[in-house]
């Protein structure tokens, strides 16, 4: 990303609709599927008198972890670490006290394969080269039984001048998307479209700029009014609740979880 786009989601990732949602959904999934942490030691207690080590937390990676939101989030459960080429993210997630190191998908992860019971990787595929050696590369960082949580922009379609602006590489179909788990020791969980909420006024501005040849330049996110911008990350959080029991007939955006197989 542009480094001005590092500063733009420091700014808004906590309170902006879109990634305020998407990340309790995130956090939701997580929560559900993430699986114990393993025994660290024999099953038998110590006397009741000695000093004995806290049990150790579970790990967690964010790659790709921007200014830290999501990460944040994960901290608060999880012995978490993120992964971040821009030394501006880096910056922001040390500000925020929390561990991250440099790193890049898919070649460049400097962690212990196998010892990570979740792994997110969050609207970073769409930026890679390599997705599907990127899914293989997080994949070798779980132990087994963790899971494997990524989410990716949908709908080839619906290519706009704010994919430019990202510097995106694709937006998925559901066929595509499916295929990047493939042959990589993972079993599906969850896989759904999700954003549900924005999809038809979405498609109707895509379609509408497309055919009046009016895609204007992408811009920085404004603020919205408060009560305009609660309902919108309402409306979007609430998927949290349903995609663990139905596959959404549609969405913005794709959503998956897989386990580890051992």
């Amino acid at each position: 990303m542009d480094e001005a786009l590092y500063h733009l989601h420091a700014r808004f990732e906590e309170t902006y609709w879109w990634f305020a949602a998407k990340n309790r959904i995130v956090l939701s999934l997580v929560e559900r599927y993430a699986p114990l942490p393993p025994a660290v030691g024999p099953a038998a207690a110590a006397p009741a008198s000695s000093a004995s080590p806290a049990p150790a937390r579970a790990k967690a990676c964010d790659i790709g972890c921007g200014a830290g939101g999501l990460l944040a989030g994960l901290a608060r459960r999880f012995d978490a670490v993120g992964v971040e080429m821009s030394p501006i993210g880096r910056d922001y997630c040390a500000k925020r006290g929390l561990s991250v190191v440099d790193g890049a998908l898919p070649d460049r992860l400097p962690l212990t394969p196998g010892v990570f019971d979740v792994v997110v990787i969050s609207e970073v595929l769409e930026h890679v080269d390599d997705d599907a050696g990127s899914v293989g590369a997080a994949a070798r960082l779980l132990r087994p039984g963790g899971i494997l949580v990524c989410t990716v922009p949908a709908h080839p379609w619906m290519w706009s001048a704010h994919d430019v602006h990202n510097h995106h590489r694709r937006r998925y179909t559901g066929a595509g998307y499916r295929r990047l788990f493939e042959g990589k020791g993972l079993e599906k969980v969850v896989m759904s479209p999700y954003n549900a909420a924005t999809f038809v006024p979405m498609a109707v501005v895509r379609i509408g700029r497309r055919v009046l040849k009016s895609e204007p330049e992408a811009g920085e996110l404004r603020t919205l009014p408060r009560a305009l911008n609660w309902a919108l990350c309402e409306a979007f959080a609430v998927e949290r609740h349903l995609l663990a029991r139905v596959r959404l007939p549609f969405g913005v955006s794709l959503i998956s979880v897989h386990r580890k197989l051992g």
